[in-house]
């Protein structure tokens, strides 16, 4: 039996989430049919995701978002570099959200207080941080009026969401000619989300941005390590286990 998901159904997410994901249910049992065809049309330029979902015995309703993903013969050179490039992609989200809630604290600490000090912040995460610091945005200041604003621009970005979409998220690591990631919430809602690679470097660099400008409002007013022009690169250093040019292979085979 083939099924079409985005048959009677926006099937189709934008990155950045959406609505509840994809189920498909039929009449009589699932277990019947043993597996679907499935075809996941998709916005283009991304073409159509197709698979064959297996149905575990007994099953009444096929839901898309629950489904393992597994390569037939096992992963092609192609998955490989796709996989790579994803963890890279996403790594940039995960490094950018350190670097905005950093810039976080260091705003509580020069707003509140006139030290260093980070110790009493140094577990609270973005959410409570962005709480602590809209308690400080009290209009007294033009620098305090230009951190309310900036805040509001994360929200209507939903950067913080975004970043927790990612974080949190199943990955699907094969190439498949698009992103997918599933993501259950703690409020019960879940989301099929979908798009391209230039999607999720898209959410990293918007996070980057948030935690420059965040940085810019703190100013001169913190500490800086000023480094010399040029570098090294992290794989020429011989206590670096992890070359890039190996980590994909390494994490999943």
């Amino acid at each position: 039996m083939a099924v079409d998901a985005n048959e009677g159904k926006n099937a189709d997410q934008a990155i950045s989430g959406g609505p509840a994901s994809v189920s498909i249910s039929k009449s009589g049992r699932a277990a019947d049919y043993g597996t679907l065809f499935v075809r996941e049309g998709m916005t283009p330029p991304l073409p159509p995701v197709e698979y064959v979902l297996t149905i575990p015995t007994g099953t009444d309703e096929v839901r898309l978002d629950i489904a393992r993903p597994r390569r037939v013969g096992g992963r092609t050179p192609a998955d490989i570099a796709f996989q790579r490039s994803l963890f890279i992609a996403i790594g940039g989200i995960t490094v950018a959200a350190g670097h905005v809630e950093m810039a976080m604290k260091q705003l509580i600490v020069k707003l509140s207080r006139k030290d260093f000090d980070l110790s009493s912040i140094s577990g609270d995460m973005w959410q409570h941080l962005e709480a602590k610091l809209i308690e400080l945005c009290d209009g007294s200041t033009n620098q305090r009026e230009e951190l309310k604003s900036l805040i509001e621009w994360s929200q209507e970005k939903e950067l913080r969401e975004r970043r927790n979409d990612a974080i949190h998220g199943f990955w699907w690591t094969y190439d498949i000619g698009s992103v997918r990631n599933i993501r259950y919430k703690r409020n019960g809602s879940s989301a099929l989300i979908r798009g391209s690679l230039r999607d999720i470097c898209n959410i990293g660099d918007a996070i980057f941005e948030y935690a420059t400008k965040l940085e810019a409002v703190c100013g001169n007013e913190w500490p800086h390590a000023l480094l010399a022009r040029g570098g090294a690169r992290a794989s020429s250093n011989p206590d670096n286990p992890f070359p890039i040019e190996l980590f994909a292979e390494k994490i999943i085979e």
